[in-house]
């Protein structure tokens, strides 16, 4: 089991929803196979066994379900045991591998996971984020890091955009990250980094003096379009497209309420 609170979950959108990426306060990320093919029954070989006793029986949950044992396979049926985890590395160690090489890519994370979430294109790769600052890319078979960035501040959410938005491919590779708070006070921005090139592209700023991100959600409509929540009460949408407090369409707030086109 984990050892710290999960922060973050994120199932596939390309294995029939059956991967579930977990991101847990004690630094780890996880990945579960959530069908009946990851549980500890199929892989202790107890579905094999049954359709061979079964001569060609059926190969269903009722099915499996008719032995004396029935209450002990389901609970084997009803739990998974992650099919990888990573390891926890400490900042300092991070910091001091790239102090000897800018190129340095940590293991694993440092802090407290704040986001997981499955690439919008394939399940080859994935991307999380700590409350450190630290955004790293993973190679899902391999189940390592393979690149990360760094921004200043503590990152309490990210998103990207979902894969067949406005029924095509996404438009862009942004990573949308919300800020805590950061060295410089600048504590209430959007920070959007391209996943190519590695670099902040731009920031959104407009949230209230009170805290910081809590919530980012691209529109499902059109990628160009990002929703974010805050400490300051007040829900604000996005054009990408622009940059600072200009980027803003909307605020949807307790005292009014915005009206024009949906985004």
């Amino acid at each position: 089991p984990h050892i710290g609170a999960i922060n973050s979950l994120d199932f596939d959108n390309h294995a029939e929803g059956r991967f579930l990426l977990a991101g847990s306060a004690d630094g780890t990320v996880s990945v579960y196979d959530v069908g009946l093919d990851g549980s500890e029954y199929f892989l202790d070989g107890g579905i094999e066994n049954a359709r061979n006793s079964k001569a060609g029986g059926a190969s269903s949950l009722a099915g499996l379900a008719t032995s004396v044992d029935e209450s002990h396979r389901l609970r084997q049926m009803a739990q998974h045991k992650p099919l990888a985890r990573s390891h926890r590395e400490p900042p300092s160690a991070a910091l001091q591998g790239q102090s000897i090489n800018p190129n340095y890519v940590p293991s694993g994370h440092g802090g407290a996971v704040s986001t997981v979430q499955w690439f919008n294109t394939d399940t080859g790769a994935f991307i999380s984020t700590d409350k450190s600052g630290q955004i790293l890319i993973w190679d899902t078979n391999q189940f390592v890091p393979v690149t990360t960035l760094r921004l200043p501040g503590s990152i309490r959410c990210a998103t990207m955009a979902k894969a067949g938005v406005g029924g095509g491919g996404t438009s862009h590779t942004l990573l949308a990250v919300g800020i805590a708070k950061s060295p410089s006070g600048q504590d209430r921005s959007v920070r959007l980094c391209d996943l190519r090139s590695g670099s902040t592209s731009h920031e959104l700023v407009g949230h209230g003096p009170r805290g910081g991100i809590n919530a980012l959600c691209f529109s499902p409509v059109n990628d160009v379009y990002l929703c974010s929540g805050g400490d300051d009460a007040t829900i604000r949408l996005w054009d990408i497209r622009k940059s600072g407090s200009g980027a803003c369409l909307a605020v949807l707030d307790r005292e009014a309420m915005a009206s024009g086109d949906s985004y």
